[in-house]
């Protein structure tokens, strides 16, 4: 870590040291994972005795530091919750910082146990709805594809779009937690390197010429069949999913 960014830490550290209820401090992000660079800011997980959660962030020398705080049992709440940069996982891989109870070291050692163990299987209803959404983005993508002058700028983000669903059926499917876009190919590789690849291609498909959009369509057709292939592959039949009440 670069001294700015160390010079910034350690007074940052010592404002939260100086508050009686924070009980556990840990570095958390790209710091602790020994990726961060020039851009990245520093993720500071603080535990405290307080009864609220907050979350912030504070520029000290130039340097951002952003903070999520609450107490215990927020953490633990949180762990069990399917959402990007997922707050199990930066527990799980964080450095404790100051931790004179022991309270950072406990939650990461949980963390590191739903980490390991992964999120429940879906239900077969979560698993329709992300066919259903792969389906209807890879369909958007088509109907471009047929306008006589489809506009790149349109084109370039359904394609956006699908890449995005595509991922979310991904960590749903294989029963993965959801990691952020910088993190995504190389997390599904760890898995499915053959899936990451068509993913990888997608993403980098030259396919925005108005003139030839064939060979980006055939990319996303490969990619939507490498993701969707073992969970029945994209709703081409009649469906429905479980009607819900409506409030009056």
């Amino acid at each position: 870590m670069p001294e700015p960014v160390a010079g910034a830490l350690a007074r940052y550290l010592n404002k939260l040291e100086a508050r009686r209820e924070v009980r556990g401090v840990a570095l958390a992000g790209s710091w602790a994972r020994g990726r961060g660079g020039p851009r990245s800011d520093v993720d500071l997980l603080v535990v405290t005795s307080g009864d609220v959660f907050v979350r912030a962030a504070e520029w000290v020398d130039g340097v951002e530091v952003q903070v999520m705080e609450g107490p215990p049992a927020w953490f633990r709440k949180a762990f069990g919750e399917r959402r990007v940069a997922s707050v199990q996982r930066m527990m799980a891989e964080c450095l404790p910082l100051w931790d004179p109870d022991g309270l950072v070291e406990k939650l990461r050692t949980v963390a590191a146990g739903d980490v390991a163990r992964g999120p429940d299987p879906p239900d077969p209803v979560a698993v329709r709805r992300a066919r259903f959404r792969v389906t209807e983005s890879l369909d958007d993508l088509l109907d471009l594809a047929s306008d006589p002058r489809p506009d790149p700028g349109a084109t370039a983000l359904a394609r956006a779009e699908l890449l995005a669903d595509l991922l979310d059926a991904f960590w749903l499917t294989r029963h993965r937690w959801p990691e952020k876009a910088k993190y995504a190919l190389e997390a599904v590789r760890t898995t499915d390197p053959k899936t990451a690849e068509k993913l990888a291609r997608l993403a980098l498909s030259p396919g925005d010429d108005p003139t030839d959009l064939e060979p980006m369509l055939a990319t996303a057709a490969a990619a939507a069949d490498a993701v969707l292939g073992p969970v029945g592959g994209l709703l081409r039949k009649s469906w429905s999913l479980p009607p819900e009440p409506v409030e009056a």
